[in-house]
Order: structure tokens, then C-alpha cells, then sequence
């Protein structure tokens, strides 16, 4: 079958011997390319007219083996996953189809277990032709690769600070987590602001690696601390020029000396003719400070009160209100009490500035009015709030704090 038919042909001679082959005729139905019994026929007539018909039976037959042959030897199959003989194979024939022939096969491969088997293979096509036996050695393994999970990649680190790669965890499809090699490499420097990179390796019990390049940045964001020398409240005499005493600051990263030159100084204070800063009216002003460190975080304003008074007698007198009258309580939720110790020979002008100066508050106590007053502060923020008490010459200031 599928192979050209090539006719022996006949041999035809007349009743005197003379060759007339040349004169046969042959019909035929025979179809090479399908397995069947055909008939050709052969005639032919001499010159008296008589006519001779011979028939030949044509079997057109299979008589070549079907081939089996591995897609791969030896086959590798992937550990815990379902097995077909069938399918790591290809098997063919030179007349019938692959859908007309069936393999059969003996097996003793365990798709589950790790490990070395053998299948064998036959096939016969629809001609009884018997294919050579095929033995194919199949390896069930693991051909998977481990895995590496990463929860934070990026990870960002504060500079100085510790951090913990707990986060990073490996498993495989087959082996347990204790069958696994985890190594890595890369350094990262958390005294140093920068871009590092880790790269964790796995190794599974089958030989599989994975690997797997972590991103840590080293970063700065905490904003530097500005620390008031001298205290937060300065007593200012009138036309005196202020002299800051200065402030202190710390950051996480960056020295005092690195970041300085970002300091920020502004005050409501007016500027006398040599552009420093200098009281020349009474009352309650700030100075503000902020710095920005090299990393752009930015300070918290410190405010620093400058209390520019006309006279006083003693420092001390211009620091302590409670040389005059009790102040409670302190803190408070925003309902402020006072009361007098002892009659004066003026009024008691009371006034209550917020933190940036705004005043907030007046009253006026009489001179000889020693019962409880309260000034109600339930509107305003939270925060602290400088109080300022004026009997005649002297000023006296005290801090309170009101928390909602």
C-alpha cells in the first residue's frame, strides 16, 4: 500500500506464434493508496477476429511495522502531578492514522513519589502489523523551582534604625522548608542614607534555585528638633535690642553644623535703624525658629515669647504672676480661675495671648476685689497661652496650658 503498482503485464501470442502482446488491453480498478483485492483484465483480438480475456486478482496490502517514539528519553516528569503514558509518545504508521491505533502499555510509575521507572510500549495497526517494543525510562522529579516571597520591596529603612527581613519567606511545591538552602548576599549600611540590594538565593532538595534581588533604601525622614536656650519666655525692657540666646539642634542624621545654615529666624519684633530686632512698644511678641535638614524634613516652629515690658523692679518680678494672684488650675480645659491675695493700691489689668502673641482675653480686676474670677477660653485651640498681669509699674507674666 502507498506504493506504486508496477504490472507484470502478459504475453500474448497468435495460433501461429507470432508475438501480439503489443495488442493487449488491460482495465483496472486497483487503488494503491487503500488496502483491498482489485482485478485488472487483459484482452485482446488477432487478425481472424478472435478475442481472448485473462483476469488477474491485485492485493493491495500493509505489511510495514507502525513506529513508537519518545518525545524525550528519558521522559522527566514533574513530581505530584497527574501522569499519561500516552502522552510522551508519538506513534505512526504508513497507511493508518494515529486516531485508527491504540498503543498499549505496562507501567509502574508513581506520578507522587520521586524516583527512576520504566514504561513498555506496543502497538499494532489495523494489518496486524506489531510495532518494536519500546521501553522508555520516565524520571518523576522535581522540576520546579522554589519560591522566594518578599512582603516589602522596596523597603524603606530610617537611617540609624534597625530593620528586620522577617518579611521574607521561602517554600517549594515538593520539599519541606527545612529541605531548603537559603543563602544571601549584599550589604546594606543603615548609617548611611542610600540605595542597597540584597540577593536571597533558595536551593531545593532537587537542585532547583531560585533567586530573588530586594531593593532596600536607606532614607531620612524624621524632621530635626529645635531646642530653645535661655528658656521660652524672655522679659524684653522697652527700646532694648533683643539678643537671642539661641537654640539647640538635633537630628537623626545630620550635625548641628551640617544643618544650621537652614535655621530660620523670623520674629514680629520690629527692626531698629541697625536691623536688629528690638522692643519698642509693650507687649507680648515671638521669635520662630525653624530648620530644614539635607534631607528637606522640616522642624516643628518653635516659638520663643519676648514679653517687652516699660519697667520693672526684679527679674523675678516680671517672671512670677503668683507674687499677686493665683492662677488654677493649670493645666485646664479652657475655664481659667484667678483670684487675688490681697488688695493692691491699683487695678489688676489681666491679658491672655495665645502662642504666636494674638491676644485672646482681657479683665480688669479692682484693686480691692478678692473674690474668684474665670475667664472662659472653652472657644480657643488647645494649646499653651502666656498670661500677662499688670498692677501700675510692674508686669507679670505665667504660662498656662489648656487641653480639650
Amino acid at each position: 500500500v502507498k506504493e506504486n503498482f508496477i504490472d507484470p503485464w502478459v504475453i500474448a501470442l497468435d495460433n501461429i506464434g507470432n508475438n501480439i502482446t503489443t495488442n493487449v488491453i488491460r482495465t483496472t480498478n486497483v487503488n494503491t493508496d487503500v488496502v483491498g483485492t482489485y482485478t485488472a483484465r487483459y484482452s485482446i483480438t488477432d487478425a481472424f477476429n478472435f478475442t481472448k480475456v485473462v483476469d488477474r486478482t491485485i492485493i493491495v496490502q500493509d505489511t510495514t511495522k507502525p513506529v513508537i517514539t519518545p518525545k524525550s528519553s528519558p521522559y522527566l516528569h514533574q513530581v505530584n502531578t497527574a501522569f499519561d503514558a500516552t502522552q510522551i509518545i508519538n506513534w505512526s504508521d504508513n497507511y493508518n492514522t494515529k486516531a485508527q491505533m491504540t498503543p498499549t502499555f505496562v507501567t509502574s510509575v508513581n506520578p507522587n513519589i520521586i524516583g527512576t521507572y520504566f514504561v513498555v510500549y506496543n502497538l499494532k495497526d489495523e494489518s496486524n502489523n506489531i510495532a518494536n517494543q519500546l521501553t522508555l525510562q520516565v524520571k518523576v522529579t522535581d522540576l520546579i523551582a522554589p519560591t522566594i516571597n518578599v512582603a516589602n520591596n522596596p523597603l524603606y529603612v530610617e537611617v540609624n534604625e534597625t530593620f528586620s527581613e522577617n518579611d521574607v519567606t521561602v517554600s517549594d511545591n515538593y520539599w519541606p522548608t527545612s529541605a531548603l538552602f537559603r543563602s544571601q548576599t549584599g550589604n546594606v549600611r543603615i548609617d548611611s542614607i542610600g540605595t542597597y540590594y540584597i540577593t536571597y538565593s533558595v536551593t531545593d532538595g532537587s537542585g532547583n534555585v531560585n533567586t530573588f534581588v530586594r531593593t532596600v533604601i536607606v532614607r531620612d525622614t524624621k524632621a530635626p528638633v529645635i531646642t530653645l536656650i535661655g528658656g521660652q519666655t524672655i522679659n524684653l525692657v522697652r527700646w532694648s535690642t533683643f539678643v537671642d540666646p539661641g537654640v539647640q539642634i538635633l537630628d537623626n542624621y545630620n550635625t548641628d553644623a551640617q544643618i544650621r545654615k537652614n535655621l530660620t529666624v523670623t520674629s514680629n519684633l520690629p527692626l531698629n535703624a541697625n536691623s536688629q530686632y528690638f522692643g519698642n512698644e509693650e507687649g507680648l511678641y515671638t521669635v520662630q525658629y525653624r530648620v530644614k535638614d539635607l534631607s528637606n524634613n522640616t522642624s516643628k516652629v518653635v516659638i520663643r515669647t519676648v514679653n517687652v515690658i516699660a519697667n520693672v523692679t526684679s527679674i523675678e518680678d516680671a517672671i512670677n504672676a503668683n507674687n499677686i494672684l493665683s492662677i488654677y488650675p493649670n493645666p485646664n480645659n479652657g475655664i481659667v480661675k484667678l483670684k487675688m491675695y490681697e488688695n493692691t493700691l491699683n487695678d489688676v489689668t489681666v491679658k491672655i495671648y495665645n502662642s504666636v502673641g494674638v491676644l485672646a482675653k482681657t479683665l480688669t480686676i479692682k484693686n480691692n476685689d478678692l473674690t474668684e474670677k474665670q475667664i472662659d477660653l472653652s472657644s480657643f485651640a488647645s494649646g499653651v497661652y502666656l498670661v500677662q498681669i499688670e498692677n501700675a509699674d510692674k508686669v507679670y507674666t505665667h504660662k498656662i496650658n489648656v487641653i480639650k
